[in-house]
């Protein structure tokens, strides 16, 4: 077998007329979504000693 470069086809073969059936398509990103799960993260972050040691504090020059 020998590989030859041929381009991407952003079709499917399912048929000649409406052959990509339903809410996704096969290729590029909704084919990621298709086969991937997504999830949101959220973080709490705790706030610290109370000491006020973990201030914010812009940089200064001089």
């Amino acid at each position: 077998n020998v590989p030859i470069p041929v381009p991407v086809s952003y079709h499917s073969f399912g048929g000649w007329k409406r052959s990509g059936f339903g809410d996704i398509d096969q290729y590029g990103m909704e084919g990621l979504r298709f086969w991937t799960k997504s999830k949101k993260v959220t973080q709490r972050w705790p706030d610290g000693g109370g000491d006020g040691s973990n201030a914010f504090v812009i940089p200064t020059m001089g």
